[in-house]
């Protein structure tokens, strides 16, 4: 039975390839046979990229630790195809690199509203500080001031940017916001107003992004079918139905998940019974006298 350390080990050791400079050429070497799948046979991702290649490639080295025995096996587990997992995994974590190029991931817009709320706070009071001396107006500063939401606090970090970068020297001086403040806060609020939509804003799909969605999810395909056919085949065959206990599927929590056992032997197939030998049925002599047989007589019969 394997411990937790060195369960640990093998997960990175498993792993390990997927972080290296190979991801563009693995990506081109099986461009072909995601174009070559089936629109009505490919299916979106709704995992992340990075759990699924993982999930696949651990999977993938946990079953080909019993290869020998999986070789005696009639089904068709390829070992070859289990051992290109790792390629699979590097061309969709490409693919979906060129996707996150289109669209921000949600964490990142978070980091950045966050960042534009902080920014919008120090520069606001700062606004307001010179609203009282007449270095900016009263007016614009009271019109900011009364934002609402992601989109004006993207909006306010432009405008505020713009305000107090228009401040006279001296006034500036006294400002605890510095030159590098208003730049990074007119960075964050464009990049919030590009990233955040209104409400009842008509979608725009941008074909390229299209494009690239629709390789992501080919190459997500690509790695799901031979996971299934080969990975988890393989679990299968050695687990049963725990298959799902010791390989993890490709969008689970793989330390919450995999389990250390090895797998169970199957039970010895029990040989097959031998059929009774026929029970000698007694013979009555035509003379009356029982023969040697009927000694083996049932009771009625010998009455008679």
């Amino acid at each position: 039975m394997r411990n937790k350390k060195s369960l640990s080990k093998a997960l990175l050791a498993a792993t390990s390839n997927l972080h290296t400079a190979g991801f563009e050429a693995d990506y081109q070497r099986h461009v072909a046979a995601a174009l070559a799948i089936p629109a009505a046979d490919v299916h979106p991702m709704r995992v992340e990229a990075e759990l699924g290649a993982r999930n696949a490639t651990v999977g993938g080295s946990l079953v080909l630790e019993h290869e020998t025995q999986l070789a005696k096996s009639a089904a068709s587990v390829s070992a070859d195809e289990i051992r290109q997992l790792p390629s699979y995994a590097s061309a969709l974590l490409w693919a979906d690199g060129i996707v996150r190029r289109y669209e921000p991931t949600p964490s990142d817009v978070k980091k950045s509203l966050s960042r534009g709320r902080e920014l919008r706070s120090l520069m606001l009071a700062a606004a307001v500080m010179l609203s009282l001396t007449g270095s900016v107006s009263a007016a614009t500063v009271a019109k900011i001031k009364k934002g609402r939401g992601p989109r004006d606090t993207a909006q306010d970090c432009i405008d505020l940017s713009v305000l107090l970068g228009g401040v006279p020297a001296d006034a500036a001086a006294k400002m605890a916001v510095t030159s590098a403040d208003l730049a990074e806060a007119r960075t964050v609020g464009e990049l919030l107003l590009t990233t955040l939509k209104p409400k009842r804003a008509k979608r725009v799909v941008n074909k390229e992004h299209a494009a690239a969605v629709d390789m992501r999810d080919r190459m997500w395909t690509l790695l799901d079918q031979r996971w299934e056919r080969h990975v988890w085949l393989a679990g299968a065959i050695l687990y049963g139905r725990a298959v799902d206990k010791y390989i993890p599927t490709l969008g689970a929590r793989t330390s919450k998940t995999v389990q250390t056992q090895q797998p169970v032997a199957p039970a010895p197939v029990a040989p097959a019974p031998v059929a009774p030998s026929p029970v000698p049925v007694p013979t009555v002599p035509t003379n009356g006298v029982a023969s040697a047989a009927g000694a083996t007589a049932s009771p009625a019969a010998r009455a008679k």
